[in-house]
C-alpha cells in the first residue's frame, strides 16, 4: 500500500465576520489536486483557533474536477462529492476533523464554505491547516 501526507494549506485566518445573516461564501481554496493514483482520501483540518456562534460553520468540499488544456472553463462535479469535512459551532480548538472518500477521479477541487448563522455581525473565523491523506490500495 501507498501512501502520500500533502499539505494543503499551512495555519491560516479565515475571517467571515463581515457576512450578513443566513448568507455564505464560497471560496476555492485548491483548484486541482492531483489524485489519479489513490484510491482513497482523507481530508484533515486542523483547527488551530476558533470562534463560531450558534448556526455558523466552515465545510470542506472535496469535488471531483478535471482542467482542459485546450478550454479554459471549470469542468467540475459538484453535485456528489468526494468528501467534506465540517467545523460546527460548538468545536473548541485545538482539534482535528477529518473525512474520507473512495475512489476519486482525476482531480480534486477543495472549496470552502463559510455559512453565516442568523446574526449579522458576530464574530466569525478560526485559524486553520489542511493535509490530504491519499492511500493507494
Amino acid at each position: 500500500m501507498h501512501s502520500s501526507l500533502v499539505p494543503i494549506i499551512s495555519k491560516q485566518r479565515f475571517d467571515y465576520t463581515f457576512l450578513s445573516g443566513t448568507t455564505f461564501q464560497q471560496v476555492t481554496l485548491a483548484a486541482a489536486l492531483d489524485l489519479v493514483s489513490y484510491k482513497s482520501v482523507f481530508l484533515m483540518v486542523r483547527v488551530h483557533r476558533i470562534s463560531l456562534s450558534s448556526g455558523q460553520t466552515f465545510v470542506f468540499t472535496l469535488e471531483n474536477t478535471l482542467p482542459s488544456e485546450e478550454d479554459p472553463q471549470e469542468f467540475t462535479d459538484s453535485s456528489s462529492p468526494i468528501l467534506s469535512v465540517t467545523v460546527p459551532s460548538g468545536t473548541s480548538a485545538p482539534k482535528l476533523l477529518s473525512g474520507n472518500g473512495t475512489d476519486p477521479l482525476a482531480f480534486g477541487k477543495l472549496v470552502l464554505t463559510a455559512n453565516q448563522g442568523s446574526s449579522s455581525g458576530t464574530p466569525m473565523y478560526a485559524e486553520m491547516s489542511v493535509c490530504l491523506l491519499g492511500r493507494s490500495e
